[in-house]
């Protein structure tokens, strides 16, 4: 008798953190919260800062959020002082600051 296996995954729902309690948990112990956040998926919300020409968002608390290619674009609507929610991967801490 033959059998059929059925692989998947299930997705997993990023980890929902403001930018402000993102930076407080690196400054307190940015071991522990590399532990909980780098490389993986987060879903931030603060308020934007600065953006930059290379379409790099600076966040409240100095959190960075580099833009791919593919949300380039939706950054023509992002404005300073607005808040913003961002779904991105966590890179850890990057010269003192948490970069997405």
């Amino acid at each position: 008798m033959n059998k059929l296996l059925l692989l998947f995954t299930l997705a997993l729902s990023p980890i929902s953190v403001s930018s402000k309690q993102l930076s407080n948990e690196y400054k307190k112990d940015s071991v522990q919260a590399d532990s909980k956040y780098k490389n993986k998926q987060i879903l931030t919300t603060g308020m934007v800062k600065e953006i930059s020409l290379t379409y790099t968002l600076l966040l409240e608390d100095n959190v960075t959020a580099r833009l791919s290619n593919e949300a380039i674009r939706d950054a023509l609507r992002v404005q300073v002082n607005k808040p913003i929610s961002l779904e991105c991967l966590c890179a850890g801490l990057v010269f003192n600051e948490p970069l997405l």
